[in-house]
């Protein structure tokens, strides 16, 4: 029994295409759906070939896609991208050849395509969101991790190594117990931004959880990461202020160089030690700068302009 169906009443967009010969292909025709995704009518398409009634990239794109499944003899599945009116769309579409009862031959292709743009833009999305943290809208440890898979297997034919850093806020948890975690939510983000203006093309800043925060320099020199991290420094010990407060931001950092051959954690661990120990200096100068400021005539603790001088001399 032959099963006869009206296409327009089918809500894909379906078309049906006559094979005249390899890479000349013409429309039957097209059903309702299939002339409202091309943007054409339905009397502009029947009896035409691809290229009279179509855009010329389109035509050639569609005129591979039936010379496959003509030679094949089979049904193909295809996901495409197509450019329609200014706009591009995903399509994904299936050609079913269609042979003579009598001689065999592929004569013609019914083609049946369902537009999933909007399944294609979310799954974008959820790509977007698999890198990114949502917080800051910085790369997170996940794209920080591939970054470095990237800048070791380039250190393969560039011989040249990189730098990682662990830097971390200062009293956040101050912060969030006195005013609450919005603010300190807003102070992560406003450190995530002072550390993206920072850094230079190809390097890498990613909040990795917390208020920690990791980040790839291009540089391979003890010399020239020391210079890298005073820049740093020296934008934190003039003072970053959270917009719209009197709030002070202050971060510690700490840095190793990644070298042929060894093991990224060792480095970043190392990294995070040395971002502690000056955690740990930055926390004695603020008790010291407290002191003197509580009383200036006590003589116990040196000024806190000899603790920091100190401290920059210790690092």
């Amino acid at each position: 029994m032959k099963l006869t169906v009206d296409l327009d009443c089918v809500g894909v967009a379906m078309s049906i295409v006559d094979v005249e010969s390899e890479g000349t292909y013409r429309f039957v025709g097209v059903n309702t759906a299939a002339a409202l995704e091309i943007g054409i009518e339905q009397a502009r398409v029947a009896g035409r070939l691809f290229q009279e009634c179509l855009p010329a990239d389109y035509a050639a794109q569609m005129i591979q896609r039936y010379d496959l499944c003509v030679r094949t003899q089979r049904v193909q599945d295809i996901e495409e991208c197509v450019v329609l009116r200014g706009e591009p769309k995903w399509f994904r579409t299936t050609l079913t050849p269609i042979r003579d009862e009598v001689t065999g031959e592929i004569t013609r292709v019914l083609g049946v395509s369902q537009n999933i743009s909007g399944a294609k833009r979310l799954q974008a999305e959820l790509q977007h969101y698999a890198y990114v943290d949502p917080l800051t809208g910085l790369p997170n440890r996940r794209r920080f991790d591939e970054a470095v898979i990237n800048a070791t297997e380039q250190s393969v034919y560039t011989h040249r190594g990189f730098s990682l850093a662990v830097v971390d806020l200062d009293q956040l948890k101050f912060v969030n117990d006195e005013w609450g975690h919005r603010l300190g939510d807003r102070m992560i983000r406003h450190a995530g931004e002072v550390l993206q203006a920072m850094i230079r093309p190809n390097e890498v800043v990613a909040r990795v959880g917390g208020d920690e925060f990791y980040i790839l320099l291009q540089v391979e020199e003890r010399v020239l990461l020391d210079r890298r991290l005073d820049e740093i420094r020296s934008a934190i010990d003039r003072g970053i202020v959270l917009p719209g407060t009197d709030l002070p931001i202050t971060l510690s950092v700490g840095a190793e160089i990644w070298k042929a051959g060894q093991d990224v954690r060792a480095v970043l661990s190392a990294a995070d030690k040395a971002m502690y120990a000056e955690k740990a200096i930055r926390r004695l100068v603020r008790r010291i700068d407290d002191k003197y400021r509580a009383d200036p005539r006590d003589t116990s603790a040196p000024p806190p302009s000899a603790a920091k001088s100190a401290a920059r001399s210790w690092r």
